[in-house]
């Protein structure tokens, strides 16, 4: 019989009040994004454990550029979506969903992840890792080491219209051993 333990993990007040952080101007993901990092703790990613992320913003645009969602736990890309193209909208609502979990653990370990995103006045969802793409492995590091989350967002064309901001964020991490 398998056990299984779920809770939140994230007690940033700005992950769990309208206090996100707006970005502009961007064409890679910058160094601080639409929420604070999400520090884990050594050998947080063991086998059995999985990792739920759930985001919601508001984004606006000028003309039709690309936004990008990644999540990346420490300096690995775990998962990316395809370039989303918008339209010139503002205050228009997105909402991300992204489960990870450990594929090989250690020091070269390795996760997995897959999801979706919304974006409001764009038609369809968005797949992590994009459509016709096979979850895979993601790049091996040391996963019994302290690291760090962080969900990043680029959009393809720099313009103080095209924005992102972060309202809403959880993370359950959940047991099964």
């Amino acid at each position: 019989m398998r056990n299984m333990w779920a809770g939140p993990i994230n007690t940033d007040p700005r992950g769990l009040s309208q206090a996100g952080l707006t970005i502009a101007s961007f064409t890679t993901a910058p160094t601080v994004g639409v929420f604070p990092d999400l520090n884990l703790a050594p050998n947080f990613f063991t086998r059995g454990r999985q990792l739920r992320m759930h985001a919601k913003g508001i984004w606006a645009a000028t003309g039709t550029p690309t936004y990008t969602f990644s999540i990346k736990v420490g300096s690995i890309t775990v998962v990316t979506s395809a370039a989303i193209t918008v339209s010139a909208l503002t205050n228009q609502a997105w909402e991300l969903d992204v489960d990870l979990r450990v594929d090989t653990e250690g020091s070269s370990g390795t996760l997995l992840g897959q999801g979706h995103v919304d974006l409001g006045g764009v038609t369809g969802t968005q797949y992590l890792p994009a459509t016709g793409t096979a979850p895979a492995p993601s790049g091996s590091q040391d996963l019994g080491a302290q690291l760090t989350l962080r969900l990043e967002i680029a959009c393809s064309v720099s313009s103080a219209s095209n924005t992102c901001k972060g309202f809403l964020s959880r993370f359950e991490a959940w047991d099964f051993a």
